[in-house]
């Protein structure tokens, strides 16, 4: 049951980091596009700057929760490399803690702006374009209760990596 879990987590995480990284691309051609059209044409595209400013924090939430399951967010291994053993297994233990209290935290802290974003049907507007924001609140949100359960997963897996490797018999003598 576990394993299954495990793995529509997993694979739900990849799907959205695929979407994020379609919504880099589209990005990029939108930018790139206002920027032609202003050189040539002397006009942009509208809503450009308004669907890159939102744009860029649902591409940072859809991606957060692979690199959270994945243990490649960026973390500093400075203090882990210099230490051994239990203050090694405490410190990660710490470090996995932190990061799943922060995350249900920013989940918790971004019910409210999601149902408030729902409920006056909250608008972004520039000029004349009016974008949605709820659907970028509903992205962040997401992304920090997947990541919670990645930064959870990760942990776990390292735990249990941690327990292998120390139940091994290490052979005596010289290694090449």
């Amino acid at each position: 049951m576990l394993n299954r879990l495990a793995f529509a987590i997993s694979f739900t995480n990849r799907l959205f980091c695929y979407i994020s990284a379609a919504l880099s691309i589209i990005l990029m051609v939108l930018i790139v596009g206002d920027i032609l059209s202003r050189l040539l044409l002397h006009t942009s595209i509208e809503g450009t700057p308004i669907f890159s400013r939102n744009a860029v924090v649902g591409m940072t939430f859809l991606a957060l929760p692979w690199l959270t399951w994945e243990g490649k967010h960026l973390r500093s291994d400075l203090l882990l490399s210099r230490t051994k053993g239990v203050a090694k297994k405490i410190l990660e233990g710490l470090a996995g803690l932190v990061a799943t209290v922060m995350l249900v935290l920013y989940s918790y802290a971004l019910i409210k702006p999601t149902l408030r974003a729902f409920n006056i049907n909250e608008m972004d507007v520039e000029g004349t374009t009016f974008i949605p924001i709820a659907p970028f609140y509903v992205i962040c949100l997401l992304g920090c209760i997947l990541a919670t359960l990645g930064s959870v997963g990760f942990f776990m897996r390292k735990m249990k990596e941690k327990d292998a490797q120390e139940s091994e018999v290490k052979p005596s003598g010289f290694e090449i």
